[in-house]
């Protein structure tokens, strides 16, 4: 049996059974996922596949919310590190860097006693910040009131570069895609913020040739 030695996370015993896995940075008023969280997770996921558990309820040790989301801090130095890679390279040391945490996901959900349930704690609503108890019955309201055409399954990583969010995507079916998206200041025009997208990818050594144009949704048609 793994032995745990878990700061990020604390693990409280049930009596029906079941293991409460408590998220609760310690000296913060609200979560994030760190790198250390990102691995406690992953480790936690590796204990529970052997452990004598009925099922895990993932929760918040916190009376605000369950995430904040990243550890900014740590982001400037995933930052540093991609871009001291060969600019041919720079696209998968991003993934790699961020990655982990889609593994520990995975690896939660496939351990046979989470299931989908654990993929709630990263759905938010926009305006309150509260994650949604039951991420299907909305999926479900959602396509009663407005229809589908398609579904497009995807995992996103979020850097900030400047004004810039840096999306990486993760697509099921399609492959890994760089999303730039530059928030304008007061006084910028479209084409101020299309030169800031321009220089970043240079920086990055995105080519023209690697920019693909369409919605996900229509290149999964295709």
């Amino acid at each position: 049996m793994i032995v745990l030695n878990l700061t990020q996370f604390r693990i409280e015993n049930q009596a029906n059974g079941l293991v409460h896995l408590v998220f609760d940075c310690p000296g913060r008023t609200m979560n994030v996922f760190s790198n250390a969280a990102i691995h406690e997770l992953g480790a936690f996921a590796a204990w529970l596949a052997d452990a004598d558990v009925k099922g895990v309820l993932i929760r918040s040790g916190k009376d605000n919310a369950f995430c904040a989301g990243a550890d900014l801090t740590e982001l400037g130095v995933a930052y540093d590190m991609i871009m001291e890679a060969r600019p041919r390279d720079r696209f998968n040391v991003a993934f790699d860097h961020f990655f982990p945490l889609s593994k520990a996901i995975r690896a939660l959900e496939t351990a046979g006693k989470c299931r989908r349930m654990v993929s709630q704690i990263f759905r938010y609503a926009v305006q309150t910040s509260r994650a949604t108890s039951d991420p299907a019955a909305l999926r479900e309201a959602l396509i009663r009131a407005q229809g589908t055409q398609g579904r497009v399954r995807k995992t996103r990583w979020l850097l900030l570069v400047g004004q810039t969010r840096v999306h990486l995507d993760r697509v099921h079916g399609l492959g890994d895609f760089m999303e730039l998206e530059v928030v304008l200041r007061d006084g910028q025009s479209a084409a101020d913020g299309e030169a800031v997208a321009e220089r970043l990818m240079v920086e990055l050594g995105i080519a023209r040739e690697q920019r693909v144009a369409g919605a996900y949704l229509d290149l999964l048609a295709r």
